[in-house]
């Protein structure tokens, strides 16, 4: 498979488990499509110049995002990705650079 094609596996993937809230890990994936972990990881990186978990990560915090944005509770979107509220509060903020709760109450402020 040629490396721009791994990478649209890659993201296919990607986007298809973070809407899951499934915890899918890397080696996971790899296994599924016969690849080396870490040579699917040097690759996404060397092709698109992104961390492939990190930006995993940041897709599932979009979608994240896009719960808290409906109106659902923070408590609600950290165990639907299966976190506790204080993790998912932690990797939210270090994902999107701001408190999923704030996002929640500008939600409820405009209706």
């Amino acid at each position: 498979m040629s490396e721009d094609k791994l990478v649209r596996e890659c993201d296919k993937y990607i986007n298809r488990y973070c809407m899951t809230g499934e915890k899918k890990m890397l080696i996971d994936f790899a296994r599924n499509i016969g690849y080396n972990p870490s040579y699917l990881s040097r690759t996404y990186k060397r092709v698109t110049g992104n961390n492939l978990m990190e930006y995993f990560q940041i897709k599932k915090m979009e979608y994240a995002k896009e719960l808290l944005r409906k109106g659902y509770s923070v408590t609600y979107v950290a165990t639907h990705f299966g976190y506790s509220k204080n993790g998912f509060t932690k990797a939210y903020r270090k994902a999107t650079g701001e408190n999923p709760s704030c996002v929640n109450k500008k939600t409820k402020g405009e209706e």
